[in-house]
């Protein structure tokens, strides 16, 4: 257990041997025993002596550092037995709380620093997976605090210490507006650095207001924040000199990127890389290469993707990672694989299986969690892809595999989910069209003018009225399934008879300056139209130079060409 696991590695920094760990103080007892809440209980009132000790430490690994603090003040007038540690503690927790967290870690690196704040994030990350009702009612404070903020009950928080206040506030940040309020709860290193990337333009002045906090790194990453990127590149050198090393190489990193100096970017990445593993090695490691390289295809980068799963496979990276590849599997690359979709299907699968593994930092689970969702929606159009390309039972077999699937992902509704739904339900054979109309509340614009499209080719035939009526209120569409509607209503105005007016539309779709298919297909209709009218030199012409464009209609294009060419006209 990983309290256990700190206290046996701090045992000689306690000055602890086998012949004092018999008998054990209660409260020591109980920290050995991962039992931080029941050490907190053994608390008396008044304590004294060693237990004076044990009691700050209880309340140092439950992350209540104020009240540690106090207790190893009160602990170092009147005992010697564990001096160094609570000293060493003390004088931390000294700098943290009233120095502004202005903290020499070359001091304190290798103290009981580092691991008593890695058992309190250990102790923040399970609790992710309790609830109220399972902690007892004189259970840690954070504890309480913590799960009632995850419940959006904020109302308690004022009476934690200032610097529990802006920690959890940080943990469980929902945007902006956290981040400002642990940085006027706390204005510390901790607090300032994600208050810099939220509050760019306001963060300058905070740095002439808080001195502690004017230092090189902070001073280089406000101005690469604020894409002052040939002024940031000084001080975050002079940084990287000090206490911020790790930090400002991988600021300087993406100030040299921004400003296309990759020469000097890779310089600055193969420093990083040499120090120790550190939080972020994984996420420099991971963008050797762009998205780009990796949604392309690029070899290298694909090799590289591969290799980074295996060696850091506990980094949230790794979700982006698989997600990647199984966007990759999806396509046959020359010389490298042929498409391969049950093995990009298990790719997405393990971006939701991995998910609910790796520890993902409160800020980020927003991202991850609709990581996962679009891994879903691309296994289940792989599904889809799989029942189109099968026989008649495979395809049956893969299709209630994808409704099974999207129905899942409905339990939080998105359009895209929405017409993927309607889509299965087209291919099972049933009619899809009283699912749109009942959902259309639900989508967002862009996926409801896309459902309102596919309404529009139902009613095409059945109702033309409306169907032309929808297509006249479709501004959120892309220009090329602008060009989709309009060719449905080009329809509309052919089989009313209406020949000038399909004609006007289809020239509407031909001058767009938009690259699609859709204006080769309003050629060829233009033409059949031509041909209605007998004016078969402009038919033969726009058949022409539609044939020229190749593809599908040209193809159309070139049959009709020659079963005209010799029409007597």
């Amino acid at each position: 257990m990983i309290f256990v696991f700190f206290i046996a590695l701090n045992l000689t920094c306690l000055n602890l041997s086998a012949a004092t760990l018999a008998p054990l103080n209660p409260i020591q007892e109980a920290i050995l025993n991962d039992s931080i809440v029941n050490a907190i209980k053994l608390i008396p009132q008044k304590p004294a002596g060693v237990t004076l000790f044990w009691s700050a430490m209880a309340y140092d690994l439950s992350g209540d550092f104020e009240k540690a603090y106090e207790l190893y003040d009160r602990y170092l007038t009147s005992e010697t037995e564990y001096k160094k540690s609570a000293q060493e503690r003390r004088d931390y927790l000294h700098h943290l709380l009233f120095s502004n967290g202005q903290i020499n870690t070359k001091t304190h690196s290798t103290s009981l620093t580092e691991q008593a704040n890695l058992v309190y994030e250990q102790k923040i990350k399970s609790l992710k997976k309790s609830t109220l009702s399972q902690l007892s009612e004189r259970g840690l404070p954070i504890d309480l605090y913590y799960i009632d903020l995850i419940e959006n009950k904020r109302d308690n928080l004022n009476r934690l210490p200032s610097y529990l206040k802006a920690r959890l506030l940080l943990q469980t940040s929902k945007g902006p507006e956290d981040i400002k309020a642990a940085f006027e709860a706390f204005k510390a290193p901790f607090t300032f650095e994600p208050y810099i990337i939220a509050f760019p333009n306001d963060a300058k002045k905070q740095l002439s207001e808080n001195p502690s906090l004017n230092i090189a790194y902070f001073n280089g990453l406000v101005l690469l924040a604020n894409q002052e990127l040939l002024l940031a590149v000084d001080p975050l050198i002079e940084a990287a000199r000090g206490d911020y090393k790790v930090q400002a190489l991988f600021a300087l990193m993406k100030a040299y990127d921004q400003l296309g100096r990759f020469k000097d970017k890779e310089q600055v990445r193969s420093e990083f890389l040499s120090l120790s593993e550190n939080p972020l090695t994984a996420e420099v490691e991971f963008e050797k290469f762009s998205y780009e390289d990796y949604l392309f295809g690029d070899k290298e980068a694909i090799k590289h993707i591969k290799r980074f799963v295996e060696k850091y496979s506990n980094s949230p990276l790794v979700l982006n990672a698989y997600y990647l590849l199984g966007l990759d599997l999806k396509k046959a690359r020359k010389k490298i694989h042929p498409k391969n979709l049950n093995e990009a299907i298990d790719h997405f699968q393990k971006v939701e299986t991995l998910f609910s593994k790796i520890d993902i930092k409160p800020d980020r689970l927003a991202y991850y969690k609709n990581l996962v969702h679009e891994a879903n929606l691309e296994r289940a159009k792989t599904l889809i892809l799989i029942a189109e390309e099968g026989s008649d039972s495979k395809k049956k077999i893969y299709l209630e595999y994808a409704i099974e699937l999207v129905d899942q992902i409905l339990k939080e509704p998105s359009g895209e989910a929405v017409l993927l739904y309607a889509k299965l339900l087209k291919m099972k054979g049933d009619n899809p069209i009283p699912y749109l109309e009942a959902n259309l509340n639900k989508l967002d614009p862009y996926s409801l003018d896309l459902a309102k499209l596919e309404l529009a080719k139902h009613y095409e035939n059945q109702n033309p009225k409306k169907a032309l009526d929808i297509i006249e209120n479709l501004d959120a569409l892309s220009p090329s399934e602008k060009l989709e509607a309009k060719l449905i209503k080009s329809h509309i105005h052919e089989k009313e008879g209406d020949l000038d007016k399909a004609l006007l539309t289809l020239s509407e779709i031909i001058n767009e300056n938009c690259v699609s298919e859709r204006r080769i297909e309003a050629m060829y209709q233009r033409a059949l139209i031509y041909e209605k009218q007998n004016r078969f030199d402009l038919a033969l012409r726009q058949l022409e130079a539609c044939r020229l464009k190749g593809g599908k209609w040209g193809e159309a294009a070139m049959k009709k060409w020659e079963s005209l060419h010799g029409t007597d006209r």
